[in-house]
Parts: structure tokens; C-alpha cells; sequence
């Protein structure tokens, strides 16, 4: 088993808690929405859609806890699993926003704008505390235990 030895760096604690709570929140909030009573049936996403947020969302919640217990592929995974979930919210409000600009009134301009800046800088926060020198240097420690 190959763990990362040491005290873990704060970025490395702030990243896990940040994507746990938000890959948590983001599959409630998809259960809500398939299952509510409330969400009209034309504003519901398909099952094909609702399967791969749900899946990304969880992979968001799950990858900064192996992080965080030292594994070294955990470190891997928490970069591309926020690369993923972010990405898509990303790339799903930029093309809302150039293909219905037209059709959308200013405050739902506005909202994709917004989720568009709260996904970047998501994101950059992710790689900033991922890619920097403390968290390669704790994930570089690694041995090998038996």
C-alpha cells in the first residue's frame, strides 16, 4: 500500500472539506430534482444526465477522502474528479449561455455568468492547493508499507 507519511498541508484539508461538501450537496440536490414533486416535468433533466452528475458529483465527494488518508492515487483522483465536475458546470453554463443568451433574460445572464466565476474559481482553488510545492512534496514522501 503506498501512503503519503507526515502531517498533511492545510490546502490539502481546505480542498477535501470544499469538494466533500459540495459533491454531497450537488447529489442531494439532484435527488431533489428528480424526485420532487415541486420540479416540473419539462424542467427535469433526462436520466442520462441526472447518472453522470450524479456519478461525477459523488467521484467530486469520494476522491479528497482518500487524499486525505494519505493515498497517493487519492491525489490523482481528487485533481481529475475536480477537473470533471467543475469542468462540466463550466462547459454547461457557457454553452446555456451561447446558444439561449437571446432567449434568457438579464437575471438568468447573470446567474450563468455567476456559476460560470463560482466553478473557475472552484477549480482554481483545487489546482492551486493540488499542484502547489506542499501538497507534490507530501504525496512524494510516499512509501511503501507492507
Amino acid at each position: 500500500m503506498i501512503e503519503a507519511p507526515g502531517k498533511r498541508p492545510m490546502r490539502l484539508w481546505l480542498v477535501a472539506i470544499l469538494d466533500i461538501v459540495f459533491g454531497t450537496t450537488s447529489v442531494f440536490a439532484l435527488i431533489f430534482l428528480d424526485t420532487s414533486a415541486r420540479i416540473p416535468e419539462v424542467l427535469r433533466p433526462s436520466s442520462t444526465t441526472i447518472v453522470l452528475s450524479v456519478v461525477t458529483a459523488s467521484f467530486l465527494a469520494v476522491a479528497p477522502v482518500l487524499a486525505l488518508r494519505g493515498k497517493v492515487y487519492g491525489y490523482y483522483l481528487t485533481l481529475v474528479a475536480a477537473i470533471a465536475f467543475y469542468g462540466f458546470i463550466i462547459a454547461q453554463n457557457c454553452a446555456a449561455f451561447g446558444y439561449y443568451h437571446e432567449q434568457l433574460g438579464q437575471s438568468s445572464s447573470t446567474s450563468l455568468i455567476v456559476n460560470v466565476v463560482g466553478a473557475v474559481i472552484q477549480l482554481a482553488i483545487n489546482c492551486w492547493a493540488l499542484l502547489s510545492t506542499k501538497a507534490r512534496s507530501y504525496f512524494a514522501r510516499a512509501v511503501v508499507t507492507p
